[in-house]
């Protein structure tokens, strides 16, 4: 998460894991932003909105964040499970308790290697956090299914007041094979939906 400056305009983007950060990262780059932290820098991790709170002088700068469907967000991450569990791990999390337990206690360190924890890890982040952790009443916010294309560049023009345009780019693919998704089935997506009933019903409740 971490602040951009192009010397006429700062901003704080609150970035979600698998939300297009990493495209946006480089799109805003492209647009002559600079990324203000050092990369090695504990801030550009996926901590919560508190944490961030307490440790950047971030209060009077916009926030800009993009979200994403829980449904489709959980499967996108969920290469991170079957890296950790194996293929078992579909059959473990179409149980409720399971789901939960799993969960909320897999913390992801910057290597992105999982570990299920009953505490939480030093420096690590918790991967499957609601988005509602990360959003303030204040964050301007781009929806994942909304696309980047120039009704994109229009909202991130009107909320930063730049000329942001869209710029070929490309972004650092992980390390690690990100095809390898749990699959979906209606149990599963009900336990997704219990999980994630507060993102549902603030951000999607309409098309879930």
């Amino acid at each position: 998460m971490p602040t951009f400056n192009n010397l006429r305009q700062r901003f704080f983007f609150i970035h979600i894991p698998r939300t297009a950060g990493r495209h946006f990262y480089e799109l805003i780059k492209s647009n002559g932003f600079e990324q203000e932290e050092n990369e090695n820098d504990i801030v550009i991790s996926h901590y919560d909105r508190e944490s961030y709170e307490k440790c950047l002088n971030i209060k009077y700068l916009p926030h800009i964040s993009i979200i994403r469907n829980p449904i489709d967000r959980f499967f996108g991450s969920s290469f991170l499970l079957r890296k950790t569990y194996g293929k078992n791990i579909d059959f473990m999390l179409e149980n409720i308790n399971d789901f939960y337990t799993l969960l909320d206690n897999f913390w992801v360190g910057d290597s992105l290697n999982g570990t299920l924890s009953t505490d939480p890890i030093d420096n690590m982040v918790k991967w499957f956090r609601p988005q509602s952790d990360y959003i303030s009443p204040n964050t301007k916010i781009w929806k994942y299914e909304d696309g980047f294309g120039e009704n994109f560049a229009d909202w991130i023009s009107e909320t930063l007041k730049i000329n942001f345009k869209i710029n070929d780019v490309t972004y650092p693919k992980l390390k690690i094979n990100e095809d390898d998704k749990v699959d979906r089935n209606s149990r599963l997506i009900d336990n997704i939906k219990e999980y994630y009933k507060h993102d549902i019903n603030k951000y999607y409740h309409e098309h879930t």
